[in-house]
């Protein structure tokens, strides 16, 4: 099992090294011999930061302009803009990000909003292709931004940016490898905001509950890496109860398991992310050309199981407001709970019972690694739009937001906020920090251009179906036909 460290440590590049100062002194009577090769004092090394190869130039007071959707997640605005500190840790992290920024380079920065999530990106693409400058750096939703990102040349890539160099832990490696098509990419994940690290899927566990059933300590169970779905499926069996008898389940039961997103729409994140769990359906040759993975026996295997879990014994809490679920999770009514991360927060602040975090379960325990993905639909990417005025000053503030982000909003928001305000011991913790371990996102996500081959599964459990083999064949050609246009596109 992979050491478990804190994530202060995986987001560190370097820590600060110390001189020794061990030597013995000579005795008094003695002259000490002086070696002239080495210096009289050995000074601590800097620390690496974004400031140890950044331009130091200032900008005499100029904007920089930030854009994103006016809805999608409770983070916007105060993500990208905050006015004071306001006490909200989260939040506050952001205020501070920008203000150190602002400082250092004398400048001032902005946001805008021109639409809501649904019309985003039709909004800035008009702007960008317009060839109007009114945007340093965009940010939109994974789910549109990158099929527009392909069909058109909105954004400057990444090897005409000067500071963008993702080996830098500021912009997660783990996410951003599915950007990259044969070394293009002009889309990017960034630690900025917090907005794509809450939303990581996890599996939350009330323990209250499962010592009520007498189920063992499970998240010793997914450190020793054996949390598998048989054993999933078989705790949360036989937990569901009408609790008033009148042959109805509803929000007034108890179910073993239950999810945020609802399953009667064919985008449903949770098939997929349980699905994910168990394998991805693309997978990265050395050329760079993504092949599927979709066509075996084993995803069959995958189908059927998510059919048993969700509509099979009453398993699964099916009442399509999923916040009504997390709200049951809460009040002790759903054993196990698929949701991303953000809604710790969102909804079990004030939770009574005990809770942990679980990784999705694995196929089996040969599986070598968890895995897990974050939100397609809520994760947001960054872009320095190509009719920018002025890449060089963009891709420097845009490195400097990216790199303060990393140093105080992600630490607000997973170790103060996640790790130690909501999460209830440390072994929650250190589950936490399997999560982002094993939080990876596939190129079929990214580049699926509303196919559906990566979303096949949630639309086969929208309709109940197991036929696996029609609903992919029905898809084949037309998800090949798309890979291939991108791959075309990007180089």
């Amino acid at each position: 099992m992979k050491k478990q460290i804190s994530i202060l440590l995986l987001l560190a590049m370097l820590t600060p090294l110390f001189a020794s100062c061990g030597d013995t002194a000579p005795a008094a009577e003695e002259t000490a011999p002086v070696d002239e090769t080495i210096p009289a004092e050995t000074e601590a090394e800097t620390e690496y930061t974004a400031y140890t190869y950044l331009p130091a130039d200032t900008y005499d007071g100029r904007t920089f302009t930030m854009a994103s959707p006016s809805t999608g997640t409770r983070y916007i605005p105060g993500q990208f803009i905050t006015e004071e500190a306001t006490g909200d840790i989260i939040m506050d992290g952001a205020y501070e990000r920008n203000l150190i920024v602002e400082e250092t380079f004398d400048i001032k920065i902005l946001h805008e909003m021109p639409a809501d999530s649904a019309g985003f990106v039709k909004a800035a693409r008009n702007v960008i292709m317009s060839g109007d400058a009114a945007y340093d750096l965009v940010s939109g939703f994974l789910r549109e931004t990158s099929p527009a990102a392909i069909q058109d040349p909105l954004f400057i890539p990444k090897d005409e940016l000067s500071w963008q160099n993702l080996d830098n832990p500021w912009y997660p490696a783990y996410l951003n490898q599915a950007l990259d098509i044969g070394g293009n990419q002009s889309i990017f994940y960034s630690d900025m905001t917090c907005i794509s690290l809450s939303c990581t899927y996890g599996m939350f566990y009330n323990t209250t509950m499962g010592q009520r059933y007498g189920i063992p300590d499970l998240g010793e169970l997914a450190l020793e890496g054996n949390w598998t779905w048989d054993k999933f499926l078989g705790y949360a069996s036989n937990i569901t109860t009408d609790v008033n008898g009148d042959g109805v389940y509803d929000g007034s039961d108890i179910y073993g398991n239950g999810f945020y997103y609802t399953l009667n729409y064919a985008n449903s994140d949770t098939p997929l992310t349980l699905q994910y769990g168990m394998e991805s359906f693309t997978t990265r040759m050395e050329d760079g050309k993504p092949v599927l993975n979709l066509n075996t026996e084993r995803q069959v295997s995958i189908a059927e199981r998510l059919y048993d879990l969700f509509y099979q014994e009453n398993r699964s809490c099916l009442l399509t407001n999923g916040s009504d679920q997390c709200t049951m999770f809460a009040n002790g009514q759903i054993l196990f709970l698929t949701a991303i991360i953000m809604h710790a927060p969102n909804y079990m602040r004030d939770m009574e019972d005990t809770y942990i975090a679980l990784p999705m379960p694995k196929y089996d325990e040969a599986q070598q690694s968890y895995y897990t993905i974050i939100s397609p639909a809520s994760s947001m990417v960054f872009g320095i739009p190509s009719s920018v005025s002025d890449k060089e000053f963009a891709s420097v503030i845009f490195d400097a937001l990216s790199y303060e982000g990393n140093q105080k909003v992600i630490p607000a928001f997973f170790e103060a906020s996640m790790k130690k305000k909501y999460a209830r011991d440390q072994l929650t913790a250190q589950v936490f920090d399997l999560l982002r371990e094993s939080t990876y996102i596939d190129f079929g996500i990214v580049y699926d251009g509303n196919v559906g081959m990566s979303t096949l599964i949630s639309s086969m459990m929208s309709k109940k179906s197991t036929d696996f083999a029609s609903a992919y064949a029905a898809l084949e050609a037309k998800a090949l036909a798309q890979y291939d246009a991108v791959l075309e596109s990007m180089n």
